[in-house]
């Protein structure tokens, strides 16, 4: 069991939401119409919010990792950020 405090904080937590508004399921849509089979990957990210995220940095010459570089995009991001 929880603690009282742990709790508290994810009963308050879920009355937030994100203030990014990207679909979870564009990583998936775009990756199989591109693959032309549906689920090579499982749960890839969304180029668009990627491109959003890298476009907050404000060091141009930041490196970026990513550590599991499946479907490669991260790296897509990048290149179009």
């Amino acid at each position: 069991p929880f603690s009282a405090s742990v709790t508290r904080f994810f009963m308050l937590q879920a009355h937030y939401r994100s203030i990014l508004d990207f679909s979870t399921n564009d990583g998936t849509n775009i990756l199989n119409m591109i693959m032309n089979t549906p689920n090579t990957f499982d749960n890839p990210k969304n180029v668009g919010m990627l491109e959003y995220l890298i476009k907050l940095i404000p060091d141009k010459n930041a490196i970026i990792l990513d550590s599991f570089a499946g479907s490669g995009t991260t790296a897509q991001a990048v290149c179009g950020s």
